[in-house]
């Protein structure tokens, strides 16, 4: 009779909830302050930091691109380590790194700092965000995968929804460096607790199946459980055009989507006051929160390639309607629709890549992804920052970002499964 672990002492106070959910509400919590701090402080910092610290823009922009470069390669060096030794340590330790990055951020006084604070800053994004917890929740769930990477990453939305403002409001009336403290302080007050007491690395040590039980695992339509836990190398993964097609097309599609992102207030600010301008940043991630819902609530049940195309279609338009818009409610319009498809594209791509490259793996297959698609997508903030330094202003900028979405939806058309090599038939015991 196998040793099971006791459950965490939390799901006595849910007997009957399937602890994979349990873990699912840890992580919304913990992404709420890591990545939706981390992620869209970017438009907050590329917006404060000309002022505060008396940078150019593009000298702000090449950090921030800096940032989401550095994203993919920590989290390509993570990725065998999140399959061998779990995410919770990688996740404690991202959160106290993150945390430390964003005080050096706040107090910043040469153009020299910049670039290493901003490094700082992607190490602990990387180590507390999407390759530990996408791996979490690939152990935990199959069949309802989407569902629960869905209502996990709605905590990014809520996060950036509350941020925006209060970051924006916070600096106007304190200066950067009490709101980088402050946003420090509830990183670290928030996911410490979180990692300790909540989060769990594999439901097999606990005598549980994924999804709570076999019978969800065999209702996917549209996954197999020999490919989901069939075990890839890394050199295996690079050899398949299913890898390298993931790779272009989110490189494309999350290049327009943080291009857009990191400049959004500036490009609302020059068109209305920043008072106002910081309630439209706020629309991303509350159109945020209902896209990623409402995908959420499908994708389990299609092909999450065709729901990625049509995000990305979405996005363009969302992008190209913000660029000939003139008006407050239009911009706060077109912005909201840009919001619709913000989180879903990076949450399709982990699961897109699950589906694909299955359990076992996901860590160092997910982590290879990523930074191939990073090595584009970091570019969006420096390339809009630098667009504009030739046009001066941002609409004629941010129509090259339409048509990153545009070559993304194409691309992502063009990708199949890798070709599945002949495995046994699984035995079903072995995950229990």
């Amino acid at each position: 009779m196998p040793d099971f672990r006791p459950l965490p002492a939390i799901h006595r106070l849910f007997p009957r909830v399937y602890y994979g959910w349990i873990v699912v509400g840890g992580t919304f919590l913990q992404l709420m302050v890591c990545v939706g701090i981390g992620f869209y402080s970017q438009q907050v910092l590329v917006d404060a930091l000309p002022t505060a610290g008396h940078f150019n823009r593009v000298e702000v922009s090449a950090a921030s691109s800096l940032f989401f470069l550095l994203t993919g390669l920590f989290g390509f060096g993570i990725g065998p380590l999140v399959d061998r030794a779990g995410a919770r340590i990688f996740i404690f330790l991202g959160a106290v790194i993150q945390a430390v990055a964003l005080l050096w951020v706040g107090r910043i006084e040469s153009t020299n700092e910049l670039p290493l604070a901003f490094a700082l800053l992607a190490l602990g994004f990387a180590l507390s965000t999407s390759v530990p917890t996408g791996a979490l929740l690939t152990r935990w769930f199959i069949a309802r995968r989407a569902l629960a990477t869905t209502f996990s990453q709605t905590g990014v939305s809520v996060g950036g929804a509350l941020m925006i403002p209060i970051a924006t409001y916070w600096i106007l009336q304190e200066g950067l460096a009490v709101t980088t403290a402050g946003l420090a302080t509830a990183i670290v007050v928030v996911t410490i607790p979180v990692v300790i007491f909540v989060l769990r690395w594999d439901p097999q040590d606990y005598g549980l199946e994924p999804d709570g039980s076999i019978d969800w695992v065999r209702r996917s339509r549209h996954l197999s459980l020999s490919v989901q836990h069939r075990e890839w190398q890394r050199r295996e993964a690079l050899q398949t055009s299913a890898f390298w097609g993931l790779c272009i097309a989110f490189g494309f599609g999350l290049a327009a989507q943080v291009g857009m992102i990191a400049h959004q207030l500036a490009a609302l600010s020059e068109q209305i006051p920043r008072e106002t301008a910081m309630w439209g940043g706020s629309l991303i991630p509350v159109g945020s929160v209902i896209g990623r819902l409402v995908v959420g609530s499908v994708a389990d049940r299609f092909e999450k390639r065709r729901v990625a195309i049509g995000l990305f279609l979405l996005q363009g338009l969302g992008i190209l309607a913000f660029s000939f818009s003139t008006s407050t409610a239009a911009l706060f319009a077109s912005t909201a629709l840009f919001g619709l498809t913000i989180g879903s594209i990076f949450m399709l791509q982990s699961l897109i890549t699950a589906d694909l490259f299955g359990i076992p793996s996901f860590g160092r297959v997910f982590g290879a992804v990523q930074l191939g698609s990073q090595l584009t997508s970091s570019t969006g903030p420096l390339l809009v920052g630098w667009l504009f330094t030739i046009y001066g202003s941002y609409p004629q900028a941010l129509r090259w970002l339409a048509v990153s979405s545009v070559l993304a939806a194409v691309i992502l058309s063009r990708v199949r499964g890798p070709i599945e090599e002949t495995n046994p038939p699984l035995d079903t015991a072995s995950l229990q």
